[in-house]
C-alpha cells in the first residue's frame, strides 16, 4: 500500500518503522525463490500456473455499493494498475478480465475492512491452488485475492478510526497480492515489492516498483521443470 501523499496512515507507518527498525544490511541473493524455508520444488511445481492457463482470467467487480466510498471506480483502477505492471515487468504475464466469477481463474474480493481470525490485514490472497480431475491429476488452478478499501483501526498510529486506502496504496496492495497469485513467496528484502512484514511497510513508503529480484524469483518459479524431482532450494 502507497500513499501519493503523507497521509496519517503514511505517518503511522512511518513510525512502526522507526520503532521496528530496519533489516541490517546483508548480501541477497538474484532472487528469493528460496527465501521460505518451508517450500520445496513440490510446492513451487503445484502452486503455479501453467501456460496454457495464460491469460489469466480475473474477476474484478466493483465495491459493493454498502461500502462508504466516493469513488467506487478507482480501486478498480488501482488494480488494473497493479495488473499492468506484472505485465509490463515481464510480458509473459497476461490477465484478462471476465464478467462472472465462474469465468474467473482469479477473483478479486473487496471489503471494507478485512479480517483473518481475528486480525485486520490490509489484504491477502491464495498461492494457485491446484484443481485435479477424477484421477487426481491437476488440470488448472484458482486464487482469490481480498483487499480492503478501509485500514482497520490500530494499523496506523494515528488511526482510532478506519481510514481510507488511496489509489496508490491499493495499487501497490494488489501488486503485491497478484504476486501471491501468481505464485510468489515473501521476499526477505524490502526493496522487492512482495517484502512481508516489516519490508512490506518499506516498500509502501517508498512506492517501489516491481524489482529486478521480483522478476527474477518469477522467472526461476515458472522455469522449474513440471516433473523435476531436482531440489530447487539447499537450505541449510
Amino acid at each position: 500500500m502507497r500513499k501519493k501523499a503523507f497521509s496519517p496512515l503514511s505517518w503511522g507507518l512511518a513510525l512502526a518503522i522507526l520503532v521496528l527498525g530496519l533489516s541490517p544490511v546483508h548480501a541477497l541473493e538474484p532472487d528469493y525463490l528460496c527465501a521460505e524455508k518451508d517450500k520445496n520444488t513440490h510446492f513451487f511445481v503445484r502452486h503455479r500456473w501453467y501456460k496454457k492457463e495464460f491469460p489469466l482470467k480475473v474477476y474484478l467487480p466493483l465495491p459493493a455499493a454498502q461500502i462508504p466510498l466516493k469513488d467506487r471506480e478507482m480501486p478498480v483502477e488501482a488494480v488494473l494498475t497493479a495488473m499492468q505492471s506484472w505485465h509490463n515487468a515481464w510480458p509473459f504475464i497476461r490477465f484478462q478480465l471476465v464478467a462472472t466469477p465462474k469465468e474467473a481463474s482469479i477473483e478479486v474480493l473487496w471489503h471494507e475492512q478485512h479480517f483473518y481470525k481475528g486480525q485486520g490485514r490490509w489484504g491477502d490472497a491464495y498461492f494457485p491452488e491446484p484443481i485435479k480431475d477424477h484421477k487426481g491429476k491437476i488440470v488448472r488452478h484458482w486464487s482469490k485475492i481480498n483487499l480492503a478499501l478501509m485500514a482497520h483501526p490500530g494499523s496506523a498510529a494515528f488511526a482510532q478510526q478506519p481510514v481510507p486506502l488511496n489509489f496508490q496504496e491499493i495499487r501497490d496492495l494488489a501488486i503485491h497480492e497478484l504476486g501471491h497469485a501468481l505464485g510468489l513467496i515473501h521476499s526477505d528484502d524490502g526493496n522487492d515489492v512482495m517484502g512481508g512484514g516489516n519490508h512490506f511497510l518499506v516498500t509502501v513508503l517508498n512506492k517501489r516498483n516491481i524489482s529486478a529480484r521480483d522478476v527474477a524469483t518469477l522467472k526461476r518459479l515458472y522455469g522449474i521443470p513440471i516433473k523435476s524431482n531436482k531440489p530447487v532450494c539447499l537450505h541449510k
